[in-house]
Formats: C-alpha cells, structure tokens, sequence
C-alpha cells in the first residue's frame, strides 16, 4: 500500500514538473502584440497634406477629374484629381465644410476590390523580435492562424526615429489565406522563436 502511494506520489511530482516546463517553455517562446490587428480592403488612402477646409468633394468623380480640394490655412487652394476609374470611400465625418489636419485620412482609392491587407501597431521589441527571425502569426478570434511577414513602410521608420514605442507595420500573408469575408476582422499578433532562440 505504501509502495502505491509512492508510485502515485512520484507520478502526479512527474506531472507537475512537466506542465510547469511547458508553461516556462511557452512564456519564454512566445509573446503577444498589445494591439489588435484589423484585417481591411486594400486601397490607396488620400490624406490631407495641409491643414485646411475641405471646400469640394465628389467621390464619383471620373479619371482625371476633381476628386477633392483644401482651402489650406496658408491661403492656398489644393485639387486632388481621381488618378483612374475606379471605386472611392469617403471617410467617416468627412464632408464638404469638414475641418482638416496635416495627414487626416479624406477618402481611400480601391482599385483591386479584392486585395486584402492588414494593419497593426507593433512595440519596438516586438519589430526586432521579428525583423530577427521569430516566426509571426495573425490569430483570428474564429481560431485560424495565419503565418504572415511584418512589413516595415517608410512610416515605420518615421515612428522609430521619433521615439515612438508602437509603431505602425503591415502584415503580408500567403495568396488566399484572407478573403474579402474576413474584411473588418481583427486578430492578434503573435510572435514565437525555437526553444534555443533559432
């Protein structure tokens, strides 16, 4: 009986330890990014490139015409013309009369109705972790996981020479592992390197 009671002791002791190993194990090779990732259509983004009033909009302008213009702060009136024939979105909020910033998003240009791309905000240890080689997954709250490559934009080197700690990255993933059904989606980016750090 007491022989028992050591095997079983000693058994739930090896059970233990290997469950403690493997959340240590799990903590040390895998991180989570703080913010979400937002899965959208693709499209070309039309920002202001002065502050100003928006004294003209037409999204169904035709190639070539006035898409919008800005009465700029410093006297300047700014025409943006439509550069094809093709699908634009006005922003939310955004209307003739509207108020703008230096770099506030007017309206996005899609040409491709199907090109999807994602977007997030990544901390700086995060971008070297994976511009070093750790692996990068997009998990999508209906339990997909999505290997995708991090993406550095000029805007990404802009954040980090200002200082900033999150900064902002695409995120390309393999031909069809996201369709025009997972438009409006967010997920979590997750980042996770071999046990010996390869």
């Amino acid at each position: 009986m007491r022989r028992v009671r050591s095997i079983g002791v000693a058994a739930l002791s090896v059970l233990l330890i290997v469950f403690a190993t493997g959340v240590l194990l799990k903590r040390y090779t895998t991180a989570y990014e703080m913010h979400p990732v937002f899965v959208e259509q693709a499209g070309q983004k039309m920002r202001a490139t002065a502050a100003g009033q928006i004294s003209y909009l037409n999204p169904n302008a035709a190639e070539g015409e006035v898409l919008y213009s800005v009465n700029a702060n410093t006297g300047n009136a700014l025409n943006f013309m439509m550069p094809c024939d093709c699908e634009a979105v006005v922003t939310k909020g955004i209307s003739e009369g509207s108020t703008v910033l230096q770099t506030d998003l007017i309206l996005t240009i899609f040409v491709n109705t199907s090109l999807i791309r994602a977007q997030t905000l990544m901390s700086i240890e995060g971008l070297n972790r994976a511009m070093n080689g750790d692996r990068v997954h997009m998990d999508l709250n209906d339990g997909r996981r999505i290997p995708v490559e991090v993406i550095a934009s000029e805007a990404t080197t802009a954040a980090s020479l200002r200082g900033d700690l999150f900064v902002p990255v695409e995120l390309v993933s393999a031909d069809g592992a996201l369709s025009t059904k997972d438009i409006g989606k967010s997920a979590r980016l997750r980042l996770s390197k071999g046990l010996m750090g390869l």
